[in-house]
C-alpha cells in the first residue's frame, strides 16, 4: 500500500508519500519519497499507541505514536483504511 506519511518528533517535520505494508507483528515502511535523510523503518505493532483514524478535508487519517514521534498516514481512498482496520482491532475511530 502507499500513503502520504507525516512523522513528527520534538524537533522536525517529515513527509512524503511511502509504501507500508505488514509483515507478521511488524508495519513495515519505506523511506520518505521527497526526503533524502529519510530511511526505512520497522516497526513493531505491540509498541504503537495512541492509535486512533478520522477525516481530514475527506482523507482518512490514521495517526499513532512511536519511538516519541507522531506517525500520521494519508490516503483518499478506502482500500488502505480498511487493510489498516484489518491489522490493528484497537484502532479507535474519532
Amino acid at each position: 500500500m502507499f500513503a502520504y506519511v507525516q512523522i513528527t518528533d520534538k524537533s522536525k517535520v517529515s513527509y512524503g508519500y511511502a509504501k507500508f505494508c505488514f509483515d507478521q507483528q511488524i508495519l513495515e515502511l519505506s523511506a520518505l519519497q521527497g526526503m533524502p535523510n529519510s530511511v526505512p523503518t520497522d516497526i513493531p505493532i505491540a509498541e504503537i499507541n495512541a492509535l486512533k483514524q478520522d477525516t481530514y478535508y475527506r482523507w482518512n487519517r490514521i495517526q499513532f505514536n512511536y519511538n516519541n514521534k507522531n506517525y500520521i498516514f494519508l490516503s483518499t481512498g478506502t482500500e488502505e483504511l480498511h487493510y489498516f482496520q484489518n491489522k490493528f482491532s484497537n484502532l479507535t475511530v474519532v
